[in-house]
Parts: C-alpha cells; sequence; structure tokens
C-alpha cells in the first residue's frame, strides 16, 4: 500500500457538487504529469469520497491561487473500483496484508483509505467484475465487508453526478 511519490508530481483538487447531508466540497489527490502544457495528469491515488482511481486521466488548469483544479475527466482507466472495510476482529495489520497481497498478486493496483477501516481498491485494468468477487469472496471473514463495487461505466456515470467542474456556473 505504500506508494513513494516520484517528482516531477502535482497535488490537484476535484470539486464535488454539494450533496444532501454532506459538507464535503473537495478532494485532494496526487498525479503526474503526462503533458504539463495541456494540462494532462494521470492520477497517482485513489478519491475517497468519489471514484477518481489510480490511472484516471483528468486535465487540470490553475485557479490563480495556485492551486490545480480538476476541469476534465479525460479518461477512465478500465478498472473496476471497490470500497471495503475491516473492523475487529479483523486488525488493521491483518487487513493491509490482504490490501497488499492483491497488489502483490497482480489483481489490484493501489487500495487506500482514509482511516477508520475503510479502503478503496482499484483493480487492475480489464480485470473483470466476477474476477473481483471471486478475490473479495476470499476475504469473506468476520470484520469484513464490501461496501461498493464499481465497473468503469458506473464509474463514469457517478463521476458525471458528482463532481462539479465548473462548467455549469
Amino acid at each position: 500500500m505504500t506508494r513513494h511519490i516520484k517528482e516531477p508530481s502535482i497535488k490537484f483538487t476535484l470539486a464535488l457538487h454539494p450533496w444532501h447531508d454532506f459538507n464535503i466540497r473537495t478532494e485532494n489527490l496526487w498525479g503526474h504529469w503526462l503533458d504539463q502544457e495541456q494540462g494532462l495528469v494521470s492520477s497517482m491515488n485513489n478519491a475517497f469520497y468519489v471514484p477518481l482511481a489510480v490511472n484516471d486521466t483528468v486535465r487540470v488548469a490553475n485557479d490563480g491561487s495556485g492551486t490545480w483544479q480538476v476541469v476534465e475527466i479525460v479518461r477512465l482507466a478500465e478498472s473496476v473500483v471497490t470500497t471495503t472495510s475491516f473492523e475487529p476482529p479483523m486488525t488493521p495489520k491483518q487487513a493491509l496484508a490482504v490490501y497488499d497481497g492483491w497488489v502483490h498478486d497482480g489483481k489490484a493496483v493501489y487500495t487506500e483509505g482514509p482511516g477508520g477501516g475503510m479502503m478503496v481498491t482499484a483493480w487492475r485494468e480489464f480485470l473483470s467484475v466476477e474476477e473481483v468477487l471471486e478475490t473479495l469472496s476470499q476475504c469473506s471473514t468476520p470484520g469484513w465487508s464490501t461496501w461498493q463495487i464499481l465497473t468503469p461505466e458506473q464509474r463514469k456515470q457517478a463521476l458525471a453526478e458528482c463532481v462539479d467542474l465548473g462548467h455549469d456556473s
């Protein structure tokens, strides 16, 4: 799960539409430049509140205050994204071994979370939902939960609904 961010990296902000009973309006991610002139960035980590994930390509623009803001979602990686959680009796050490095992086995690309046991995993591109479900089924131990499984098409739809690209203001 540890990923060393190498230069040239960029921190960018994803603006979110307001949601009922949800006060978070932005999420920050890290990426690396694909084409700085064109503002193209490939995400190096997963968003938690919306399904933008590792290897997704976005276009960013400087908002005038020094913040790089997402203005376009250019290409989504063909990756399934899942949200899982763990709680006692599963320990954080046991859960991290599972997440790291998925990466080691070549099934997942990256897993991270904001704490509290919730984790977002971007799976290897073109891994089918069935293959992801098979991998997840091996973790059916007490304290383990799968909350969400999103295909690339479902991710595209959710991002269109949740991300504020500043075009409708």
